[in-house]
């Protein structure tokens, strides 16, 4: 998965725009213990990030997990308010785009 910033040419000021690219088979290193960290994120919470990060649903989350959807769900919502993100796609971003920074590929 690569994460990178978009600009949008329709005029429409909505903030920044992250694009992600999807890409099967491919193994690149992420170290979620440290951006777990840098977010604050529990250990169940970083757990659920990990499953999303495989592009799993929320119930093959739960599945896995051996918790209820909602409860997933309710991971799901407080792993978005800790880095800022609206929904799955934007948890994914803000993850890999963290990762970027961490590494030193880009600048904050």
């Amino acid at each position: 998965m690569r994460a990178f910033s978009l600009k949008s040419n329709l005029g429409i000021e909505r903030g920044p725009a992250i694009g992600l690219l999807l890409e099967r088979n491919q193994r690149d290193s992420l170290d979620l213990e440290s951006v777990a960290r840098k977010f604050r994120l529990t250990r169940r919470e970083r757990e659920t990030v990990d499953l999303l990060l495989q592009d799993l649903s929320t119930k093959q989350i739960a599945n896995r997990m051996d918790i209820s959807p909602n409860t997933v769900k309710a991971f799901l919502r407080s792993v978005m308010l800790k880095v800022r993100a609206e929904n799955r796609t934007g948890i994914i971003g803000k993850i890999l785009q963290a990762k970027k920074i961490m590494n030193g590929e880009t600048s904050p």
